[in-house]
């Protein structure tokens, strides 16, 4: 059984990469990636079960989520072009897709710019999300994302910028 993420994208004229998919199998307590690596690709659960977890600063750990079969992780630090924001460790018998970075770098580009810059910006606001409630920074809600994390929005931002049209109104005119 596929992953459903997966699930009618066999078109090959949509990757101009080739790709075939790796099956990795991990064992239950085997950590998949730490928190801190390199991001060289995301992971689609096709068996099994996964737990992200993220360090605490003075120490411990909290638990973000546990994922299963059609889940999908490891996908943030490949599109925010960052360091992975925790650890991904099976907790049975695991099989995963691994799906390498080129290919969703390549399939962002596709997209075009606006999909690209909304994406990464959701990824960066993930990322100051999952920060925030290791250190407990949560004040009514509000997340307060970090002066780097609003950097690489803002970059983000502007790169889209650079691409957007001026709006006709309704005399034809650029608004």
């Amino acid at each position: 059984m596929a992953p459903t993420i997966l699930a009618g994208y066999t078109h090959r004229s949509a990757m101009s990469i080739h790709f075939t998919p790796r099956q990795l199998t991990y064992q239950p307590g085997d950590i998949i990636f730490p928190e801190g690596a390199p991001a060289v690709a995301m992971y689609l659960i096709k068996r099994g079960r996964v737990r992200t977890v993220k360090n605490r600063p003075g120490g411990g750990t909290i638990d973000l989520d546990v994922l299963g079969p059609g889940g999908m992780f490891g996908e943030m630090a490949v599109i925010d072009d960052d360091h992975r924001s925790a650890s991904a460790i099976a907790i049975e018998r695991t099989v995963v897709v691994e799906i390498p970075r080129q290919l969703v770098e390549e399939q962002l580009r596709l997209a075009g710019p606006l999909v690209h810059a909304i994406v990464r910006v959701l990824a960066l606001r993930l990322r100051a999300t999952t920060q925030a409630r290791a250190t407990d920074r949560r004040q009514s809600g509000e997340v307060h994302m970090d002066r780097t994390t609003n950097l690489r929005i803002s970059q983000a931002m502007r790169q889209l910028e650079k691409t957007a049209q001026p709006a006709a109104t309704g005399d034809g005119q650029p608004g």
